[in-house]
């Protein structure tokens, strides 16, 4: 991570020290990118919007990556990349007005600070939980059709600043391959779904983790399976379900929902699948993955359900 913040405070700091001061900064500036996410983009209640933070400032992820070693710091600058992709423009009739420009810019740099900080197998999954909260956004409030562009032009943007780090890499990897070895999946869907809900709201078992997953070249530890972020979300989001199925036998709310609100909610399930999907072993499914630019050098799919971090918090508190 040539171009990143540890690296950076080395220069004044012994190496120790400088890890600290990431972890505190970073952890700061994902509570209020949170809190703000909630506060304006979604209009929360301020309660609940500390709320939603303090879950996502405290998320197993970020920090037993950071105990562990891994350069992931930056995925608390997830909620920035909404937050950017969110902004209004000055003028919505022309794309490249101040703000279009201004949010744009920022978020290619976002991701392109991902990329120099060695974090690029996290990308997917942090764009892909960009993507749902931003199609949960133009559900409750309307979407600016121009927002995915924005994002396309973002990421374009994001390889400009990243191009000497992508080639680096990709000349390393031809030259040194990871996709030897199959890449590690659970045999079946309910073990996959079993492992995801208990290391996202519960202690995750990483010894039963090992008996379920094939192909596993390595043990895989216990910071592997870390994503917590505790129960409250899962009994707010169980106890809505439980009301809702209530209300469809009460016939005080409709069973089968709006073509619109089937789009968006189909849209959602579709993206929230992909986690659980590449972490399934199946020799077929296995080689398709190996295909893939990217995936087929990853060694453990597993670090997906990070994705599955702030729509959960998201879906709790907006329940709230």
């Amino acid at each position: 991570g040539l171009y990143s913040l540890p690296q950076f405070l080395t220069l004044f700091f012994n190496p120790l020290t400088a890890i600290k001061i990431t972890f505190l900064f970073f952890a700061a500036v994902g509570y209020f990118g949170f809190y703000f996410l909630l506060r304006r983009n979604f209009r929360t209640d301020k309660s609940f919007a500390v709320l939603g933070a303090t879950l996502f400032l405290f998320n197993g992820f970020y920090a037993h990556r950071m105990i562990i070693g891994h350069p992931f710091h930056a995925f608390m600058l997830l909620p920035y990349l909404a937050i950017l992709l969110l902004i209004k423009p000055s003028r919505p009739q022309s794309f490249f007005n101040k703000n279009n420009i201004y949010s744009i810019t920022l978020a290619g740099a976002i991701l392109a600070y991902m990329f120099h900080s060695a974090m690029m197998h996290i990308i997917p999954p942090v764009v892909l939980s960009v993507a749902v909260i931003l199609l949960i956004h133009a559900y409750l409030y309307g979407g600016d059709k121009k927002i995915w562009l924005r994002a396309l032009t973002a990421g374009i943007v994001s390889i400009g600043l990243s191009i000497s780090k992508l080639v680096a890499a990709f000349s390393f990897l031809k030259n040194v391959p990871r996709d030897i070895y199959p890449i590690p999946g659970f045999h079946n869907l309910f073990d996959a779904i079993n492992i995801t809900i208990r290391s996202l709201f519960f202690r995750p078992p990483a010894d039963l983790t090992m008996e379920l997953i094939v192909n596993s070249q390595w043990a895989i530890r216990q910071h592997e399976l870390e994503f917590g972020i505790t129960w409250v979300p899962l009994i707010v989001i169980l106890i809505a379900i439980i009301w809702y199925i209530y209300l469809i036998l009460k016939k005080q709310a409709e069973f089968i929902p709006s073509k619109r609100a089937a789009i968006y909610l189909g849209t959602i399930i579709l993206l929230l699948s992909l986690p659980i999907a590449v972490n399934i072993y199946n020799p077929s499914w296995n080689k398709l993955l190996k295909s893939i630019p990217v995936i087929k050098n990853s060694f453990l799919m597993l670090r997906w359900f990070a994705a599955y971090i702030p729509v959960s918090i998201l879906a709790a508190v907006l329940i709230l």
